[in-house]
């Protein structure tokens, strides 16, 4: 199916969750400061009845005991709420629950998860429904339960196994009081990494290429600079990645009405010569 046909569908589905009676439009969000309150009233809590007794553990509805994927949960322990009113399926923190959705389940019961969303969805801030897809015809489910989620302020996180369900439970515990910089990608900042990260946006080049190219060239200024023919004596690049870089690194970035001058495009490039401990870099990277 194509992308237009997806969002197509995705749309459809959408407008049909909210003109239903299941839909109520986000609340406005009011600071509790701002808020008149008499002495008597007492002032609210971020605290919620269903908490863990050990903050390590997720706290799991008794109605989960059954599911085949608390037993692939290893890193983290589970703890079983006293009172099976709990509104969500787990519960990772004060602020962060998820409900568990088969697609087989849903499919016999359609109007399950809005019954259990209802309850959740004005209680925390993070609001996961975990989606175990085990139908291969899951299509037309997905779409509808993405839709619903989307309506009513829940995040969809999709599992294809049940070990992959129960990482996904034990990430949200572990990551619970960390940053986002904790899953942020490490970039090293040293000029054979920035070089390649660069050199390597250009279509089918790869590391290796980069290496060649920085033995043979030197700097990635006298690469941007290199003819066709400089590029064709390197080793290991072909006809086609010769005529990809090179339009790359020439072509213009944006349609001009009049042909530049000679003086605009030659746009004065950093030529820094690789010194001799980055050409140990390289050749380390070859040896491993």
């Amino acid at each position: 199916m194509s992308n237009n046909s997806s969002n197509n569908n995705f749309a459809e589905a959408f407008d049909e969750i909210t003109r239903s009676r299941h839909y109520e439009p986000p609340p406005q969000f009011v600071p509790a400061s701002s808020l008149p309150r008499s002495p008597s009233t007492p002032a609210p809590s971020s605290s919620h009845s269903f908490v863990a007794k050990n903050p390590k553990a997720i706290l799991a509805n008794p109605r989960q005991r059954a599911n085949p994927i608390l037993k692939h949960v290893r890193t983290v322990p589970i703890e079983f709420a006293t009172d099976s009113s709990m509104p969500a399926d787990y519960g990772v923190s004060n602020s962060t629950v998820l409900l568990y959705l088969s697609i087989k389940y849903h499919k016999l019961n359609p109007d399950y998860l809005i019954a259990r969303m209802d309850p959740v969805k004005r209680q925390y801030k993070l609001r996961v429904v975990l989606v175990q897809v085990d139908d291969v015809d899951c299509e037309s489910a997905l779409l509808r339960i993405q839709a619903l989620c989307v309506a009513n302020g829940f995040t969809t996180i999709c599992a294809f196994s049940d070990e992959e369900a129960a990482r996904y439970l034990e990430t949200y515990k572990l990551y619970e009081k960390k940053s986002s910089e904790e899953i942020e990608e490490r970039k090293n900042l040293d000029y054979v990494s920035r070089a390649t990260d660069a050199l390597t946006q250009v279509r089918s080049v790869n590391k290796s290429d980069v290496k060649n190219l920085l033995r043979n060239f030197r700097s990635v200024g006298a690469v941007l600079g290199a003819s066709m023919e400089d590029f064709a004596l390197c080793a290991g690049i072909g006809e086609k990645k010769v005529a990809r870089m090179y339009d790359s690194f020439n072509e213009p970035f944006f349609v001009q009405s009049q042909k530049a001058s000679q003086a605009d495009r030659d746009v004065q490039v950093d030529t820094v010569v690789l010194d001799d401990a980055v050409a140990e870099l390289i050749d380390e990277a070859d040896e491993e």
